[in-house]
């Protein structure tokens, strides 16, 4: 188990041990799990004041005066019962501590202060999902851009998610959710504008992603950090994009646009169905695909399913050395650098099985 580890570290990691291949990563679960520890889950927030936007305990105290001067105000005024909207709209009035106040201990200094609140979290379902998704996209980010790059991207999108929250709500916030946003938008454009397999995001975790964003903006969960959340997204969004420009998206863009035009005028049809005899220039209101597993044309009235054909034995040797080549895409290991394909499984099966098997 050892010497196979040894090989795998040495060929796909260049020698470098997996705390250094993903140390930024590493660094900012452990760093976010202690933060989670000291402050007890939550319920000790004190203890970790230092790493909110502003301190808590200056807030705490200016809240308290400010409340006191609104119950004293409205008490001259005659108004000394207080019912539920009352109440709400009192607290709201006297927690908002945002715009130019948010940013007093920054000035004085404290230039941590804008990028430390990712680090808190108020219980345990927070920590959990948080580290979930910075270990999905901060592994698939650090492998491709490596650490210092990578540390670079979190800072910035923790920056700005932190300063959108602080200005238009208040600094009593905490989580890494920002920065997993920021991460999100920079890979959804970044795939949807270049073609890239490095970079491609399943649709589940689009959709999840963006399912939860606006469920979150609904007031539903409870007490949630959306305009960080929003703030993340679109700074890696247009991270995203300027990455995916500068690797040749616009010529891609425009050849698909040619393509797309050549495509509506055409007059002879590129699929036709087995079943019905339909094709895509005589029902273009259809949508046309080839089956992968008789290789034939359905349209998707008629496409079966995948139990109807089942594959050929050999497949499985297809499906194992696509499965190791993608497991080891989704690591980052080019193909042309550090695992060559004349030494992938896949290949080499392709090389001895006969083609019309596959």
């Amino acid at each position: 188990m050892g010497d196979s580890f040894s090989r795998f570290q040495d060929r796909y990691l260049g020698g470098r041990s997996v705390l250094r291949y993903l140390m930024v990563t590493v660094v900012l679960v452990s760093f976010s799990i202690l933060t989670t520890v000291i402050s007890q889950l939550g319920s000790r927030l004190d203890k970790v004041d230092v790493l909110f936007f502003s301190s808590q305990e200056k807030s705490y105290a200016s809240m308290k005066q400010k409340a006191q001067e609104e119950m004293d105000r409205l008490v001259e005024r005659g108004e000394d019962h207080f019912g539920e909207e009352e109440l709400d709209a009192l607290a709201n009035r006297v927690m908002r501590t945002s715009g130019s106040q948010a940013f007093e201990d920054i000035r004085k200094g404290q230039i941590w202060r804008l990028v430390s609140p990712m680090l808190i979290h108020m219980d345990i379902l927070h920590i959990v999902f948080n580290m979930m998704w910075l270990w999905q996209f901060g592994v698939f980010l650090e492998t491709r851009f490596g650490s210092w790059k990578y540390l670079g991207m979190v800072l910035i999108f923790s920056a700005v998610a932190n300063v959108v929250q602080a200005w238009f709500v208040g600094t009593s916030f905490g989580g890494m959710s920002g920065v997993n946003y920021g991460m999100f938008g920079f890979l959804m454009m970044r795939s949807w504008l270049h073609p890239d397999p490095g970079y491609k995001l399943r649709k589940e975790i689009v959709a999840w992603m963006l399912i939860w964003l606006v469920v979150c903006m609904t007031g539903r969960m409870g007490p949630v950090a959306n305009h960080a959340h929003v703030g993340g997204f679109l700074c890696g969004g247009i991270f995203g994009s300027v990455h995916a420009l500068r690797a040749g998206a616009w010529s891609i863009l425009r050849r698909r646009a040619e393509f797309r035009s050549a495509y509506a005028k055409r007059e002879q049809s590129l699929y036709q169905c087995a079943v019905c005899g339909a094709t895509d220039v005589s029902h273009p209101e259809r949508s046309f695909a080839v089956c992968p597993a008789d290789g034939k044309d359905y349209c998707d009235l008629h496409m079966p399913a995948i139990e109807d054909h089942p594959k050929p034995w050999c497949s499985i040797f297809t499906d194992w050395g696509n499965f190791l080549a993608i497991e080891c895409h989704s690591l980052g290991f080019s193909l042309d650098g550090i695992a060559r394909p004349r030494d992938c499984l896949g290949w080499q099966l392709r090389q001895k099985i006969p083609r019309i098997l596959w």
